[in-house]
């Protein structure tokens, strides 16, 4: 298989647990190093930031805006599985340890504002304070203009661009996951992730096609896989 979904109900503790277990098998079975998270492309560098340095400043950063937001991705469970997977990758081979691929669709803005500063990017801050997730979004494409460097940068703006046009959050999420499996950051590797129930469900719910009930019917490696 492609594509590895776990979904869960959240705000239980035990779902990170299994993750974890998950995560560990399908890297030593198969391999798999791709973490295809349920955050925006600039907390899954932030997260990748960690695993890489340990720095638990730059771990509280992302957590403590899930928290103050009362986001369900704000709890001691999640922060302690991120812990875990670093000191998974520290006892790897370079090759095989995990990193995440985060595509869902901006959820801290002001995140995303001081990494596009420390890219050099200079930002009207009145008119970001003054405008919505679209404005927001095209000024930071703006910003990021020659500076997006690297898969994480060009894959978050390909979700900027759609953002400023009033793309919903579903078609983000799977637009974004296209955009890494085309453009060859992922490609046909597999990828794993813990997210919501209603993403991994393979069909429509009330009108409205979930993420996995969209792969399934494009043209991506893992639309039957």
């Amino acid at each position: 298989n492609r594509l590895f979904l776990l979904a869960e109900s959240h705000g239980s503790a035990a779902p990170q647990i299994v993750d974890l277990e998950l995560l560990k098998h399908l890297n030593s079975r198969i391999g798999l190093t791709d973490y295809l998270a349920e955050v925006d492309p600039v907390q899954g560098d932030q997260l990748n930031s960690y695993l890489d340095n340990g720095d638990e400043a730059v771990l509280d950063r992302v957590f403590d805006y899930w928290a103050k937001s009362g986001a369900q991705w704000g709890n001691i469970a999640f922060e302690d599985k991120v812990r875990a997977i670093r000191s998974l990758n520290m006892k790897l081979p370079a090759e095989r340890r995990i990193h995440f691929i985060g595509i869902d669709a901006i959820q801290d803005w002001p995140l995303l504002r001081e990494w596009v500063t420390a890219q050099g990017g200079v930002i009207d801050l009145a008119a970001w304070d003054a405008g919505d997730a679209k404005a927001r979004s095209m000024l930071a494409v703006t910003a990021l203009k020659d500076r997006a460097s690297g898969a994480i940068g060009r894959r978050l703006v390909d979700l900027l661009t759609r953002t400023a046009t009033g793309t919903d959050r579903e078609t983000a999420i799977f637009e974004t996951y296209a955009y890494a499996v085309r453009s060859g950051e992922l490609g046909k590797r597999p990828a794993y992730g813990l997210w919501g129930m209603f993403h991994a469900l393979q069909a429509p719910v009330n009108g409205t096609s979930p993420f996995a009930a969209r792969v399934t019917r494009s043209d991506l490696p893992a639309h039957n896989r």
